[in-house]
């Protein structure tokens, strides 16, 4: 009987330590990933603002920004305070 649980134990041990080794590499990925996310979402909030600001028609965002009425305004503000904000 002692036996057995310690052979039961030392199989539910080294399971054990197969998953926290395996949550770590997990948790290194999502970090790693979350860096990503964060850099992207940086680089979309900046060519927002560039775009708004300089109305750089070379990205292919300027139409965003280019109001040719009040509701197109409205329209590119909110897209600009979404960007800003850390909605995109």
């Amino acid at each position: 009987d002692l036996e057995e649980a310690v052979a039961a134990y030392e199989a539910i041990n080294a399971e054990f330590a197969e998953l926290t080794f395996r949550i770590g590499q997990l948790r290194s990925l999502i970090d790693n990933y979350q860096r990503q996310v964060d850099t992207l979402h940086q680089q979309v909030r900046s060519r927002a603002v560039e775009a708004y600001m300089h109305g750089d028609r070379n990205d292919g965002t300027w139409f965003l920004f280019s109001t040719g009425s009040i509701e197109q305004a409205v329209i590119a503000q909110e897209i600009l305070a979404q960007a800003v904000e850390g909605d995109v």
